[in-house]
């Protein structure tokens, strides 16, 4: 079943400053235009431990900010991950956030089996990153972006952001 609203997410919407999300399994698809994530559509709070195990998104233009755990992560993700999952957008699509917001943290995220598609800020962890993506490795990570700024971990790094001790294994 679709999921529909103004983000939109398999467990939460919306996620705010003091929300914690932990060990979470989302086992269906969320098809939203913006701000769509397996876990939360945007967070600002913490989401530990949390599964997405379906597909999301679609290639169609206008879908942006599509995330395998969160759209936009304008707080922290840590140990979470898509688990063997395709996401599909049009603009900053991510395997774990399509937008990783200026002093947010994605971190931990390990045994990642992912497949991204975009056109444009396409990557293996997060579509855009503003903050900082660390200590992380993903198993497999098929990246592909039909305009520009793909990448296995991060398609587009703004100036200031940070990805440190990432591995991407294969691909």
């Amino acid at each position: 079943q679709a999921v529909t609203g103004n983000a939109a997410g398999g467990i939460i919407g919306y996620a705010g400053g003091s929300t914690t999300l932990n060990g979470c399994q989302n086992y269906a698809g969320v098809f939203h235009k913006q701000m769509a994530g397996g876990i939360a559509g945007y967070n600002a709070g913490t989401i530990q431990n949390c599964t997405q195990n379906a597909n999301l998104g679609t290639r169609q233009a206008g879908y942006k900010y599509i995330g395998g755990i969160a759209g936009v992560n304008a707080g922290t993700i840590q140990a979470g991950k898509p688990n063997n999952v395709t996401i599909s957008g049009d603009q900053y699509v991510g395997g774990v956030a399509g937008l990783n917001a200026q002093n947010s943290t994605i971190q931990g995220i390990t045994d990642c089996i992912v497949t991204v598609q975009g056109s444009e800020a396409v990557g293996g962890v997060a579509g855009e990153n503003n903050g900082k993506v660390q200590s992380s490795t993903l198993q497999t990570a098929n990246v592909a972006a039909s305009g520009s700024n793909a990448g296995g971990a991060v398609g587009q790094n703004s100036v200031g952001a940070a990805v440190y001790n990432v591995t991407v294994q294969g691909g």
